[in-house]
């Protein structure tokens, strides 16, 4: 008798859909018991620039310890520590093979092995994103963040989109479905949001002073 590995895997885990602190969705199996994504997520009608490794999908716990189903939380703090430590050991690999290499390099040349391709062949690209990157995303940073697309069509949401403009942009979802006005309007406030939140940022920014 075979067995069916289908109707096991069913006992222990489910197909679901996640939200994210971003209001991203995630399409996600999760364990029934711990309420962890397994496997890859896949984001719902955005695309992800990042490239959020699973490890870092985490699912936020009630009071009483049973698992939230319905949202999902990227741990950027985790995220971004192991990023710091993946640069050091790069660093430390990229400055033990130039000084093999080179010996008598001076300051500059070391200043420049980061993208040296002899050294970056042997010790492979440097670990992206960054950290800077990171910290951009975590702070909301749309683009960063596959939230700057429409994913059917691929167009930008641009400031000066009018109402109408933004109708026909989004009629159809992500499984071009028609979606109904009161939806849209939903989206439609949530990128006039979106639009006053990044000017809030922009005049809290301090203006640079020119020398």
């Amino acid at each position: 008798m075979l067995f069916d590995y289908t109707a096991d895997q069913a006992k222990y885990m489910r197909d679901t859909k996640l939200k994210d602190q971003f209001g991203r969705l995630w399409h996600c199996t999760v364990d029934k018991k711990t309420g962890q994504p397994t496997g890859c997520p896949n984001p719902i009608g955005w695309v992800d620039p990042l490239n959020t490794p699973n490890s870092y999908l985490t699912v936020p716990h009630w009071e009483d310890g049973s698992a939230r189903t319905d949202e999902v939380l990227v741990d950027f703090e985790g995220w971004i520590a192991d990023v710091e430590q993946n640069n050091t050991h790069w660093d430390m690999a990229i400055t033990v093979m130039g000084e093999k290499k080179f010996p008598l390099a001076s300051s500059e040349d070391r200043d420049g092995w980061a993208e040296n391709p002899h050294l970056t062949k042997e010790a492979g690209p440097k670990p992206f994103p960054s950290r800077e990157t990171l910290i951009q995303a975590k702070n909301g940073d749309r683009k960063l963040l596959g939230l700057d697309k429409d994913v059917r069509t691929g167009a930008t949401n641009p400031i000066d989109m009018t109402y109408q403009e933004f109708v026909a942009e989004n009629r159809r979802d992500e499984f071009d479905k028609t979606r109904t006005m009161v939806a849209i309007g939903v989206l439609w406030k949530e990128h006039k949001d979106n639009l006053a939140m990044d000017e809030m940022k922009k005049s809290e920014e301090p203006e640079k002073v020119e020398a």
